[in-house]
């Protein structure tokens, strides 16, 4: 956009007051254009724009140099010089904070642990800047009040036309996550709390392999991240769906053509006898985490447990509903989940975060491959050829990391 804007300036600026500008001049152009360009590629947001006024100011002053030595500058030319750059200049910084918004799809068991609440509360305030295009949320817990409960979420944050999916088999874990009424999060704010929702017939939602189909087969090649914070349930079936009315290409294909990363929080990959068990995402639907580590075709971002287990999110955050002035269908579902107050791991929260905003504020990558077994037990070998990313956080970098997820989820 900036060197289009740029260039059509060429047939006015290159003459004035019947004099014709060097064409060592009309050089400036196009080195400002270009690194306007090459700073938004590499970028694309707003930490982009001082970086690149610095690059256009240098080669600014590189040019007017090569113009100073040149019989044809005059005053005029000096002008437009000035003129030029600084139109470059207003224009990079008009386009570079409007970045192009990433697709997510959002697949969580909503109604376990609380964390996912907080993960979707994350998703909508990363739309609000324009950061993610959230295109659909999937429900992979047989849990018939996480629909509702999502819907009171979404349309809180003013998101309330996203669509959202079931599991077509469900995995089964309808006795977890309850509180001391004998109630999940989702059941005792939904039967609570007269939210505003959007959706009107909850019997009528897709299952979560159409919508995926639906949703991936309208998304250019390679653009969607999808994020998934509880069973590999729905990702499994998906794998395995065959060619539609929706799209031409089986479920496998799908993913290899449309998706870019799939971030998970998945896994305890601690080491023999550091508390190594089992984890609650892969072994409450084993054979569909291991077919997923095994089959998946693009790269996939393990947050695992003892990651989010060491960052906590702080529970006087909550009490202070988060800074929100009405009632908050996320505050309330920490409330209702276990007594007041307590800090609760951010494991959900970490998934979100890798997968917006890369490996920022995580200071370890290991490039290999997940392997689940018989039990649940999940293994990470290294290798440079392996699709699969394990993160890890120093103890240094956490607080940044938690300062992050502060600000993301407070207002």
């Amino acid at each position: 956009m900036v060197w289009q804007y740029v260039g059509s300036f060429s047939p006015l600026c290159s003459e004035i007051g019947g004099r014709r500008i060097s064409p060592d001049f009309l050089m400036l152009q196009s080195p400002c254009a270009n690194a306007c360009a090459g700073t938004f590629a590499e970028s694309g947001t707003k930490s982009a724009v001082w970086l690149a006024i610095k690059r256009i100011m240098d080669i600014f002053v590189i040019q007017i140099s090569r113009v100073r030595n040149t019989t044809f500058i005059n005053s005029n030319t000096m002008k437009i010089s000035i003129i030029t750059a600084l139109v470059s200049l207003a224009a990079f910084v008009s386009c570079s904070v409007s970045p192009v918004p990433q697709a997510v799809i959002f697949d969580t068991d909503m109604g376990n642990d609380v964390d996912d609440a907080l993960a979707l509360a994350m998703l909508h305030r990363y739309a609000d800047e324009g950061r993610v295009k959230l295109l659909g949320v999937m429900i992979n817990k047989n849990e018939p009040t996480s629909a509702e409960y999502i819907d009171m979420v979404d349309t809180y944050y003013g998101y309330g036309s996203v669509p959202i999916a079931v599991a077509e088999r469900p995995t089964d874990s309808s006795a977890d996550g309850r509180n001391a009424d004998g109630q999940n999060f989702v059941e005792a704010v939904v039967s609570r709390f007269d939210f505003p929702r959007s959706v009107e017939d909850y019997s009528s939602l897709p299952t979560a392999v159409s919508l995926y189909r639906q949703l991936l087969a309208g998304q250019p090649d390679h653009s969607v991240t999808i994020i998934s914070t509880g069973f590999s349930t729905n990702l499994a079936a998906l794998l395995v769906s065959p060619a539609d009315d929706i799209s031409p290409l089986d479920g496998r294909e799908l993913l290899s053509n449309k998706v870019k990363l799939i971030s998970v929080m998945a896994g305890n990959f601690r080491e023999e006898g550091q508390d190594k068990f089992p984890e609650y995402n892969v072994v409450r639907d084993i054979p569909s985490a291991r077919k997923f580590f095994a089959e998946c075709p693009v790269p996939v971002a393990v947050s695992p447990f003892e990651l989010g287990w060491e960052i906590c999110y702080p529970a006087s955050l909550i009490e202070s509903n988060l800074g929100y002035d009405a009632p908050n269908p996320v505050v309330e579902a920490y409330k209702l989940y276990l007594p007041m107050p307590y800090n609760r791991p951010t494991w959900d929260l970490t998934s979100v975060l890798y997968a917006v905003e890369g490996s920022k504020y995580f200071t370890g990558q290991a490039t290999g491959t997940v392997t689940i077994d018989s039990e649940g037990v999940s293994t990470f070998t290294p290798s440079a050829d392996g699709l699969h990313t394990l993160l890890s956080v120093s103890p240094e970098a956490s607080q940044g990391l938690l300062d992050r997820l502060v600000e993301l989820t407070t207002k």
